[in-house]
């Protein structure tokens, strides 16, 4: 776990923050020093420092993202830590940001200190915390999400993991942004899979998220679906089911049935 005295050990003058000018590389430690001393009592707006120094204007990361990785990490991993899920958050938005980058210096660094947390990183899709796992469906590759797919019990994380499947197997020319042609098949085929065992045996809202999501396979499916879909949709009883399970990573609220329905 992240410490005072560990995040007072590192250098961090030999970093820079996104727009050092405004944010000096100090603001860092000191939100860090923040978020570990105030443990249960740590909140969102503690890391919204980390916000404004760890993105790079314009795009990519600075430098300082990647030395602030594995205290971002270990503050999350901490059950005891009241920011843990804006703290998930903030790791998947930095390495979107890194993904966005290309090939440079800081995004090398940020891949190598990755690689050195990930299996903390993936033991974040089986937190206990339910809201934590759906947080990490955002930091989940491909192999690992599927993974979940097979393993999640809670519907208002399923939901949102059949949601994530679906974009996830979506292919342009046959391939996606990483992988083999074959590659990418196949774990369409597998996401197919679930998404058709949701729609025969689970329940009415599960399958219209399993809906949305296969339409991002086949867009007829919806047409395919359209009694099923209205029937579910225009059901008082179910209505309620909705804002139970339809949450979605990075969005604060549930959606209604009629923000499904639109």
């Amino acid at each position: 776990m992240a410490s005072v005295e560990v995040v007072e050990a590192v250098d961090w003058s030999g970093f820079r923050t996104g727009v050092p000018e405004h944010h000096p590389v100090k603001e860092v430690p000191r939100a860090l020093r923040r978020l570990v001393r105030r443990g249960p009592a740590a909140a969102e707006k503690d890391c919204h420092p980390l916000y404004s120094c760890l993105f790079a204007q314009g795009g990519g990361l600075p430098s300082v993202a990647a030395a602030a990785l594995p205290f971002l990490t270990a503050l999350a991993s901490d059950p005891a830590n009241g920011a843990r899920v804006t703290l998930v958050e903030l790791i998947g938005d930095l390495n979107g940001a890194a993904r966005d980058a290309g090939a440079q210096d800081t995004h090398g660094a940020w891949r190598e200190e990755w690689r050195r947390q990930g299996d903390k990183i993936t033991a974040f899709l089986a937190d206990p915390a339910p809201s934590v796992r759906r947080a990490a469906l955002l930091l989940a590759d491909d192999d690992a999400l599927l993974e979940r797919g097979h393993a999640e019990t809670d519907p208002a994380v399923r939901l949102p993991l059949l949601l994530a499947l679906g974009t996830r197997a979506k292919t342009t020319d046959g391939t996606s942004e990483t992988g083999s042609p074959d590659g990418r098949h196949r774990f369409a085929a597998a996401v197919e899979a679930v998404l058709s065992r949701v729609l025969r045996d689970d329940e009415p809202v599960m399958k219209v998220a399993a809906v949305i999501a296969r339409a991002s396979l086949d867009r007829d499916t919806p047409l395919r679906h359209a009694n099923p879909l209205l029937d579910v949709l225009a059901d008082p009883a179910v209505r309620p089911r909705f804002e139970r399970i339809w949450w979605l990573p990075d969005v604060e609220t549930p959606f209604t049935r009629d923000d499904v329905a639109a």
